[in-house]
């Protein structure tokens, strides 16, 4: 299994699995793995036939990161919103 460029899994991390408009109504802000494999081929070609393997990593990402504590933009970006009362 060839493992995706690390700047590309970042972008689809952040900007389509959490913090897209696809979750603004979602409370956790994050699509479930069911939603981000069966996105549409044509309006989100990156990782197309390959979207299990990087939620799987996506996964991994969001265990480490709740382990340590971290925080990532979207994160940060989420929390703004609540602050300021939206979605």
């Amino acid at each position: 299994m060839a493992i995706p460029r690390l700047e590309l899994l970042n972008n689809s991390h952040t900007g389509v699995i959490k913090g897209s408009q696809a979750t603004l109504d979602i409370p956790t802000h994050v699509l479930d793995r069911k939603t981000y494999v069966n996105m549409s081929d044509r309006t989100r070609p990156t990782f197309s036939g390959r979207r299990d393997v990087v939620y799987t990593l996506f996964d991994a990402y969001m265990k480490r990161k709740s382990k340590r504590g971290e925080r990532d933009s979207a994160d940060r970006q989420s929390f703004l919103s609540f602050v300021q009362g939206s979605p």
